[in-house]
């Protein structure tokens, strides 16, 4: 598997020293809504930056909304389209895409219009993802982030709906743990698997000898699932953190060759 860790542009250098083969970035570092020749200084900088930026955090800015009376879907387009683009032409690959604030509807807006409305989005990010060699992951969010998508089964669900190749699921073992679902969830979705999260605290040892990024990785490998793994963490001390993130995500995935 390849291994890599979510930061911000400031610190993919760290990240490349600490050897991680790849980065994940918001997709706002790639200014989706600012003309060509505001991108340029961008594509030049991680162009030459020492390791790629290979998964993409697709998160519109919360005015950009596609769930409710009133979404503006030309500028969600528009929005899609120059993201993804943009994210390709620096060496991205994948695409994550969770249903937060932008899927925020009033209450009195039902969930099954604004499922529907989600789909037709995830469609769209699709059909573009397509056309520049890019492939989708559909992340499940905290009840409090979001009242669509929850679970893994949720996401595959949705993937299932939206019915593209391009389309998959993300699933997160911390976000797994915390609802109290098995890491082995993610067999059923073997299928669907287009990315995966690990947060520090998955990879900490813990008491009893509980292991749960291990037993996510273990699952991730009955799934066939050989793609890639990104470490979620609040990066303090980066350079001897992240060197210590990888050194226990390398632990686990050679566990999961013995096993």
């Amino acid at each position: 598997m390849r291994l890599g860790c979510c930061v911000s542009p400031e610190l993919v250098e760290a990240a490349a020293h600490a050897g991680y083969d790849f980065v994940e970035l918001s997709a706002a570092a790639l200014l989706p809504e600012e003309p060509e020749e505001r991108f340029l200084p961008v594509r030049e900088r991680l162009a030459g930056a020492p390791v790629t930026a290979e998964v993409w955090e697709l998160s519109p800015p919360t005015e950009v909304k596609i769930c409710g009376p009133r979404v503006d879907w030309p500028r969600a387009a528009r929005y899609v389209n120059t993201a993804i683009r943009r994210a390709a032409a620096v060496g991205g690959s994948v695409v994550a895409f969770a249903c937060g604030e932008c899927c925020d509807a009033p209450a009195d807006f039902s969930r099954e219009s604004a499922l529907g409305q989600v789909t037709d989005f995830l469609r769209v990010i699709g059909a573009v993802a397509r056309r520049y060699g890019v492939i989708v992951g559909i992340e499940p969010l905290d009840a409090d982030c979001s009242v669509l998508v929850n679970s893994l089964p949720d996401a595959a669900d949705l993937a299932r709906e939206v019915n593209m190749p391009d389309v998959g699921v993300l699933p997160n073992c911390s976000h797994m743990a915390a609802q109290g679902h098995s890491p082995f969830d993610v067999v059923d979705a073997a299928g669907w698997l287009a990315h995966a999260h690990v947060s520090m605290a998955d990879l900490a040892p813990a008491r009893g000898g509980h292991d749960p990024a291990g037993e996510f990785v273990e699952a991730l490998g009955m799934a066939d699932y050989d793609g890639r793994i990104g470490v979620q963490a609040d990066w303090m001390d980066s350079g001897e953190q992240m060197k210590h993130a990888l050194e226990l995500l390398r632990r686990c995935c050679e566990r999961s060759q013995e096993a």
